[in-house]
């Protein structure tokens, strides 16, 4: 990826590409929420193939995590026929940051490395396990507090409600911005980041139970004349029981007019 500006939010992103990471980043601005990251794992029994690929490899830019796992891929074992033995494939490091000042945010989110495996025999080697982070240059920051969660349903067809599940701490006060714009604008040392440009509606939502979730449904108007379709950008803010403000992740949801 070389972009300005990616954000995604709610999904697995992997690769069997030998020693390969699941995600290379140049000189970019990327988030993940509420993903899983894996690089791939090694190749059973082949001696150049067998280490793993790191999760993520950031060359320059920054990257933000916020409710996200990454792990570097796992090493296979190493297997005859190879003369005289074969080496342990080595673990894939979690994310290797590179090149000109990376930057890595986290935020309530999980970076491991993978393990390494075993020779086919002496006088060959185990591998080496993957670390949680190969710093070669920049930094990593770790944000404390726990991340909240705002899920949309969509499609929805105009002057209906739309679905929307929440995730955070016990009794948060919710409510949602919303915009027909997306934004990506790292709020540090604020927790999280706006991810609704500006300017944006605000509608209150409800108060998170005693395990930290809740859902309403939001009533929706009509779709001006002559307008299909449109994609509305949503993210939850949250209020919790101490006063403090929080940012979750967004949503997009798509407004159909009601013909369709």
């Amino acid at each position: 990826i070389d972009s300005d500006a990616v954000t995604f939010t709610r999904g697995v992103v992997f690769t069997t590409d030998p020693v390969s990471p699941a995600v290379r980043l140049q000189d970019s601005d990327v988030s993940f929420y509420e993903t899983l990251v894996r690089g791939s794992d090694g190749v059973l029994g082949e001696d150049l193939q067998n280490d793993a690929g790191p999760g993520v490899v950031l060359d320059g830019g920054t990257l933000f995590l916020a409710d996200t796992v990454v792990e570097g891929g796992d090493g296979a074992p190493g297997l005859p026929p190879f003369a005289p033995c074969a080496d342990g494939g080595d673990g894939g490091h979690g994310i290797h940051l590179l090149g000109a000042a990376p930057t890595v945010y986290v935020y309530d989110s999980f970076v491991f490395g993978g393990s390494a495996d075993a020779p086919s025999g002496p006088p060959c080697v185990p591998g080496t396990p993957g670390s949680a982070f190969q710093i070669d240059a920049g930094q990593v920051v770790t944000i404390p507090g726990a991340a909240r969660s705002l899920r949309a349903v969509s499609p929805v067809h105009e002057e209906n409600s739309v679905f929307v599940s929440l995730r955070g701490q016990p009794f948060d006060a919710a409510a949602a911005i919303f915009s027909l714009a997306p934004e990506k604008l790292l709020l540090f040392p604020f927790p999280g980041e706006l991810l609704v440009q500006p300017p944006f509606g605000v509608v209150a939502l409800t108060t998170l139970d005693e395990f930290g979730l809740g859902s309403t449904f939001v009533p929706l108007g009509a779709l001006p004349p002559g307008v299909e379709a449109a994609t509305v950008h949503v993210q939850g803010l949250f209020l919790d029981t101490g006063g403090q403000g929080h940012v979750g992740s967004a949503s997009a949801t798509t407004i159909l007019d009601a013909s369709i």
